[in-house]
This record gives structure tokens, sequence and C-alpha cells, in this order.
């Protein structure tokens, strides 16, 4: 799925067809289904034996919780999962009008030998979960082999920085977080 005349631009609609989410693609990389995930995207050509990967969701989570509390939660499950777990930092920023949490990352895949490295976004969706009294956000999980994280860093940030939600349109932008 790539475009000779420009970049390839990945849209998430809504089951009523509302535009809710978009993000450019990397040049190189291509659009796969997963079960269990909005998308995931990959680069056309990957030489090594862990497929680097982008992997898009929809969660649902409490709606008294904010992202920070979710990002903490999900970097607790993370440190039980994994060993050797270092932030290596983590922003607030917008993406579009929707709040967004940024976390870098790596860890060690107990008893593989094997150390990752991971971008990890999550947004808010302005939506209410249709099944429950939670909210929506969604998750964005870019990981690769540590080793090379120089090589496919700046196809991470460029993805994720051009990732927009689009809030519901009564939604007035959040404010500014220092």
């Amino acid at each position: 799925m790539t475009l000779a005349d420009g970049p390839v631009i990945l849209v998430l609609l809504d089951d009523d067809g509302t535009r809710r989410l978009h993000l450019v693609l990397a040049e190189g990389w291509q659009v796969h289904d997963a079960p269990g995930t909005l998308a995931v995207l990959r680069p056309a050509v990957d030489h090594g034996w862990f497929r680097t990967n982008v992997v898009i969701s929809r969660e649902g989570v409490p709606a008294d919780l904010d992202l920070a509390t979710v990002m903490a939660a999900g970097e607790r499950h993370v440190a039980a999962t994994y060993d050797a777990v270092e932030v290596r930092s983590e922003r607030v920023a917008h993406c579009g009008d929707a709040a967004a949490v940024v976390r870098l990352r790596a860890f060690d895949v107990r008893n593989e030998g094997v150390r990752l490295s991971q971008l990890h976004a999550l947004l808010d969706a302005d939506l209410e979960h249709p099944h429950s009294s939670a909210r929506v956000i969604y998750q964005i999980v870019a990981s690769c082999l540590a080793e090379d994280t120089a090589r496919f860093q700046h196809a991470f940030t460029t993805m994720i920085g051009s990732c927009r939600v689009h809030l519901s349109p009564t939604r007035e932008r959040p404010e500014e977080i220092e």
C-alpha cells in the first residue's frame, strides 16, 4: 500500500463512518490487519527475526482516569512482565486537539536474551465506550530491537507525531499542560 505521488495516510473511522484518527505512514511502511488491533504498521523490508512494528489499538478505560494514570498502570504491567525496564523519557503533548502522553522505554524480554525499545503513546479519543461507562483512548506502541532504535526512531516519531485525533464537534481543545 504505497503511493508514488505522496504520503500514505491511514484513516480510522468509527462504526458510523465518523473520522476519528489519522496518521501519515513513514516512507516504505505498510498497513496490516491483526486480530485485536485497529491496525499494525510494518516496514516493507525488515531484515531480522523480530518484526519491527507499530500497533494501533482502541481501549476502554474508567472515565475518571487521566492519561498519566493510565500510562502508569501500563508501566506497572510492563515492569511485571519484562526485566530491566528503563524509561528514557516521557512527555505530555497534543496530537491535533487531543491530549497525549508519550513515553520512550526499553526492556529485556525474559528468557530470550533480547532487549526491545518502544515508543508508547496514549491519546484521548474523547469518546464514551459503546458498551460500558468507560471512555475510549487510542494506544500506539512502536517496537523494535534496542540495537535498531536509531534506525527506526525517525519513522516512529514521524508517524506518532503526525497522528491526529478528531474530537467530537462539541469538545473544546484541552487546556495546555505545563
